[in-house]
């Protein structure tokens, strides 16, 4: 089991930031205001039910183009298509350099609320940030075995 991925996640692992109101084990109470007067709610503690991942199709993104409209972030995830080449690797180099462009599929178009966003982009560096610590602890470990 991969740390912090699917439903059968660990519960001290975080949610992902799209429902920043969300917890693995509850729903946090909002302060707003409403026509003058302050509301503040209490928390209610309600467990997450993951549904619907095991049905999506996994996609590989390698380019990311990002568009702002109407106060909301639309977010388009590309996968670059290379061209089909055959024959020894000059053979190779030489059909690429003959192809007139390469194409990327959009594979996925996600719109997100600027604070959803926010939340999205602190939660990724979050996550990289462990993975980063992840590799430099098994670096090291690796290095001390020897």
């Amino acid at each position: 089991m991969k740390q912090g991925n699917g439903p059968d996640a660990p519960a001290q692992n975080k949610v992902g930031p799209f429902l920043p109101w969300l917890k693995p084990r509850g729903i946090l109470g909002r302060h707003g205001e409403l026509n003058g007067t302050e509301i503040q709610s209490v928390e209610i503690s309600k467990p997450v039910k993951w549904l619907g991942y095991e049905s999506i199709r996994t996609e590989h993104a390698t380019n990311l183009v990002v568009q702002q409209y109407n106060g909301e972030f639309i977010l388009y995830f590309f996968e670059v298509q290379p061209p089909f080449t055959t024959g020894t690797p000059q053979e190779q180099a030489t059909q690429f350099q003959e192809v007139p462009h390469v194409e990327a599929r959009c594979v996925a178009k996600i719109i997100m609320s600027p604070p959803n966003a926010a939340n999205a982009t602190n939660f990724l560096i979050e996550q990289l940030n462990n993975f980063e610590v992840m590799l430099q602890n098994a670096k090291r470990d690796q290095e001390n075995a020897k």
